[in-house]
């Protein structure tokens, strides 16, 4: 008996300890992530600005201005000390970044429609970067802090306050390519051209940036032009929230792009790929200084920055991973870069031969090689590679595959002309639309807001009407198909198909609905028939092969 007693009192004791530890550990997890604002916002005094409204498409604060320019692409210039930049920032485009959050949430909610899991995405998330501040410059978190002030309240109580939800959405990028298997990113890519490979002789930068999160997310584009108090004037193509750089260009003539490489999962948030790019178009006016302003930082994922310098007629790849940093540098006229390494550092890196092995990045690669063969660069031919749909060879390849340098999935393709200060600006949709001019020494010196409609590059009409609007109608029927709660027509399968009748994933959803449907004949068909097309990842061949295999089954 007591025996009995003295086990009893130890477990008694040991569940004590233990739901002690727990009540400890929620206690920390929760101070950890509920930040509502920070350490040091005593230091400045809500302004509470109001933009004047000049006419349908310009507002103005004091210097700053935000201007609806076309489809969907907006142009803001930004002055003054950091928290003034982010209060500007967040007051002109406040209705903007409600719209670009829901779009955004829309899309989460969208691609994880179980409650249960979106609430711990939503955990795992604050709880992961829940240090993300120590790992961001002070002058980014004041920037950040004062845009935070003009977020809406309706996300609150869902995700956090406005702060820590703004903080996490400038890590949206590191955390969404480490979990590629999402789709938040499917591939970006970028080129540059100089010396006998430009029609000029001078640098010309391509990129798109291929980060998906649906298509309204990409409806308001910004083009920020910023003057901070210290440092390099720059320009970077953006969205409303976002002061990180993902695509800029400073007036020292540096360009800066940046491509998701293969990660693996980390345990904890460091400096977000963005706010490293920022820095780089902020403070640096050479390559060497651009080389070490990135080593200077922690990184959680891997990433290659394509930082080219129009003084300098140069252009290099710094690649990134958590554990180490290398440069490429060209032997050539032109670079490339999707989104595997290429340096001596990290080429022979396991996750980065897997990756090559396994995804889009080797054959979106090999496509640039053949579209800039004997190439004399210029904006509308670079324009006309970034539009680019086709696979190797010009084959089809369906519309939205991830082997094509044009998914119509980008956020913004832009071309870059460093040493003139001009650069072309995509608007909806995708890359298609039309191609808006900007030049940084007119909007800088004040001379315009920037505008010169004549150098625009047109709309690719042809390829809206053939290719973009048969395709949205594709994806309509393919998401209906998807989420059908009552029985879909042949009829309608069919026309599914018949819209994108070269890519892959239209007949797989076309096997999964037969296959549901215990109709396997049809299900097999469908997939061998998606087997027969061009399929982007090794994974998801495997994928249908298996999905079939189970269908031929009687």
């Amino acid at each position: 008996m007591k025996k009995i007693l003295k086990w009893t009192k130890r477990l008694l004791l040991a569940a004590t300890i233990a739901v002690g530890i727990l009540f400890l550990s929620l206690v920390i997890y929760f101070r950890s992530i509920k930040v509502e604002k920070p350490d040091f916002a005593q230091n400045f005094i809500p302004s509470h600005l109001r933009f004047q409204q000049i006419n349908d498409s310009t507002r103005v604060i004091g210097n700053n201005y935000l201007v609806r320019v076309d489809s969907g692409l907006y142009e803001m210039y930004i002055e003054g000390k950091p928290f003034e930049r982010g209060e500007n920032m967040g007051a002109l485009t406040s209705d903007l970044h409600e719209y670009q959050e829901e779009a955004f949430i829309r899309q989460i909610n969208k691609m994880i429609p179980n409650p249960f899991y979106l609430k711990f995405l939503k955990y795992m998330v604050t709880f992961f970067n829940r240090h993300i501040q120590q790992f961001i410059p002070p002058e980014n978190l004041e920037e950040i802090y004062g845009e935070s002030l003009y977020m809406n309240s309706r996300y609150d109580d869902l995700i956090g306050s406005p702060y820590m939800r703004i903080l996490n959405y400038h890590a949206a990028h590191d955390i969404g390519h480490a979990l590629q298997d999402r789709n938040f990113v499917a591939g970006c890519t970028s080129f540059a051209a100089w010396d006998r490979h430009s029609e000029d002789g001078k640098m010309i930068v391509g990129r798109n940036f291929d980060f998906y999160v649906g298509d309204d997310f990409a409806k308001n584009k910004l083009v920020v032009f910023m003057k901070p108090d210290k440092g390099i004037p720059f320009a970077m193509v953006s969205w409303p929230g976002m002061t990180g750089v993902v695509s800029g260009m400073n007036m020292q003539q540096l360009t800066v792009t940046i491509n998701a490489a293969k990660s693996a999962y980390p345990s904890e948030a460091k400096t977000p790929v963005s706010i490293v790019a920022r820095n780089i178009l902020q403070y640096a006016s050479t390559l060497d200084e651009a080389i070490a302003i990135a080593r200077r930082f922690d990184m959680f994922v891997s990433e290659s920055f394509l930082v080219s310098s129009g003084k300098e007629g140069k252009a290099v790849i710094i690649e990134k991973s958590p554990e180490k940093t290398d440069v490429f540098y060209p032997d050539s006229t032109l670079l490339f870069c999707s989104n595997h390494f290429q340096s001596k550092a990290l080429k022979a890196d396991e996750k980065n031969v897997a990756f090559m092995k396994n995804s889009s990045t080797v054959y979106r690669f090999k496509r640039l090689e053949q579209l800039t063969a004997g190439l004399h660069a210029n904006p509308s031919n670079v324009a006309a590679i970034l539009r680019n749909p086709y696979g190797i060879d010009g084959k089809k390849i369906g519309w939205g595959n991830e082997d094509a340098l044009n998914q119509f999935i980008a956020h913004h393709g832009v071309i870059f002309k460093p040493a003139s200060g001009e650069m072309w600006v995509s608007s909806s949709p995708y890359q298609v639309g039309t191609l808006v001019y900007f030049n940084l020494n007119d909007i800088f010196n004040h001379r315009s807001y920037g505008l010169n409609r004549n150098k625009n590059i047109a709309a690719d009409t042809q390829m809206v009407s053939t290719i973009v609007r048969p395709y949205w109608e594709f994806k309509s029927l393919v998401d209906s198909i998807k989420n059908a709660n009552k029985p879909i027509s042949d009829l309608t399968i069919g026309r599914m198909v018949s819209l994108n009748p070269d890519y892959y994933y239209g007949y797989e959803i076309a096997g999964d609905y037969y296959f549901a449907l215990g109709r396997k004949e049809s299900a097999s068909k469908n997939y061998n028939k998606s087997l027969q097309c061009v399929i982007p990842n090794l994974l998801e061949r495997k994928a249908i092969e298996k999905k079939l295999l189970e269908s031929n089954k009687r």
